[in-house]
């Protein structure tokens, strides 16, 4: 809902067709990396739970990562990725 009412708020604007459209592309683009940025900051939980209380509850928390590369190679050799 949010692209059509941009979209039309930019054709009524000085925007031309195509470069209105871009722009109205890109608005929720930057809005979902701007989210993704807080959600990625300011959230701190996991499967096992909170990290703060698992750290004050001194749990050690398996985070079941690789490197780099392993996990490129992990990727690659499943076939449903």
């Amino acid at each position: 809902m949010l692209v059509p009412l941009l979209l039309a708020g930019m054709l009524a604007s000085v925007q031309g067709d195509a470069s209105a459209w871009r722009l109205a592309l890109v608005v929720p683009g930057l809005a979902m990396l701007v989210m993704a940025w807080f959600y990625w900051r300011f959230t701190q939980d996991c499967p096992q739970g909170n990290f703060t209380q698992l750290r004050a509850q001194r749990i050690i928390i398996d985070r079941g990562k690789k490197g780099g590369w392993a996990s490129f190679r992990t990727a690659c050799a499943n076939y449903r990725v």
